[in-house]
């Protein structure tokens, strides 16, 4: 099964230029067909649905991975229902539901950092580091230009995020991390412009070694709300302080990222 590729990509670019689609949204979409189509061409006997689960890596990337069929059908080749439908789509709807965003890890929290010192591609195993010590969403890693990190002369790294979700901006600390600040600092002595690759790229790369790049966001916040804690913080400063990094408009959005790291209840938000 063949995909255009770039018909797609021109049709999800025009949406973002309208206003009527995110550029994340944008990027995810087109990663997943991208992961898709490369699947279907080492793999011509098997079936759609087949090849989305193949290639999903991990349960909750099915549900994105279909809606971004979804969006080809009706935006591309204008036939919704014409590539998954039926019973296929329901089973694999059904087998592979959608979790929240305060889902368990995929994976054990030490297991992440394991993954990512083990990949041979330095850039790549700065930008997954740098997300694992920050929290920033990927996107958020990819617009990154060496303007945009400040490293103080006490090992301490500071990043300005242009455009966030919601066009917002902010200044993210990032976490201890000595091998990080000297080696983003070499990489950024020696870089123009951005100064790692795509989001879509590094998320197809991050599913080729079943890491799941949001995760890492997940983890960092826990990690600042013990380290807050350790500092002193009541429980609600330690999240205020965590919604206020990761750029969080509801607390509840940060506690549903905590999950049983936040333990009050019946809370008065």
């Amino acid at each position: 099964m063949q995909f255009d590729l770039k018909k797609y990509e021109d049709v999800l670019q025009k949406q973002v230029r309208k206003g009527k689609l995110s550029p994340k949204t944008a990027i995810a979409y087109m990663s997943c067909m991208e992961r898709l189509s490369e699947y279907c061409i080492r793999s011509p006997d098997c079936s759609l649905s087949e090849a989305i689960v193949g290639v999903s890596g991990a349960n909750e990337q099915v549900p994105k991975i279909i809606a971004a069929v979804k969006k080809y059908e009706r935006d591309v080749m204008d036939n919704p229902k014409c590539l998954l439908y039926g019973h296929d789509l329901q089973k694999l709807r059904q087998d592979h539901k959608q979790r929240e965003i305060g889902r368990p890890l995929a994976l054990e929290e030490k297991s992440y950092l394991h993954k990512i010192n083990a990949l041979r591609n330095k850039k790549l195993k700065l930008a997954f580091r740098l997300q694992y010590r920050s929290g920033l969403r990927i996107s958020e890693v990819a617009a990154l230009t060496p303007d945009d990190i400040t490293f103080g002369d006490d090992g301490n790294m500071t990043l300005f995020v242009r455009s966030g979700k919601g066009r917002k901006s902010r200044t993210v600390d990032v976490m201890d991390d000595d091998y990080l600040y000297q080696n983003l600092k070499e990489l950024s002595e020696e870089s123009e412009g951005t100064l790692f690759y795509s989001a879509s790229y590094m998320q197809k790369k991050a599913a080729e070694h079943n890491l799941l790049t949001h995760d890492l966001r997940r983890i960092n916040s826990k990690e600042r709300f013990r380290k807050e804690l350790e500092n002193g913080s009541s429980r609600r400063a330690a999240r205020r302080e965590v919604q206020q990094q990761f750029g969080h408009g509801k607390p509840r959005i940060t506690s549903a990222y905590l999950g049983t790291d936040w333990e009050e209840v019946n809370e008065n938000e």
